[in-house]
């Protein structure tokens, strides 16, 4: 391991479109991390979330 890289680290991405933009990423270690997406619809994009996209029809 590097000296420099130091694990868990967290990194934060924005969103794209109609969404709050809360997206982060669980770095456990240079091969893998965990992706956690907490963005919700907002405005217009909102009106057309629907109980199907939810449960994965998207």
């Amino acid at each position: 391991m590097d000296a420099q890289e130091k694990w868990p680290e967290i990194r934060h991405h924005g969103g794209a479109g109609g969404v709050t933009g809360s997206c982060h990423q669980l770095m456990a270690s240079s091969e893998h991390s965990l992706l956690v997406d907490c963005g919700l619809f907002q405005g217009e994009d909102a009106a057309e979330d629907t109980l199907a996209q939810l449960e994965g029809g998207l």
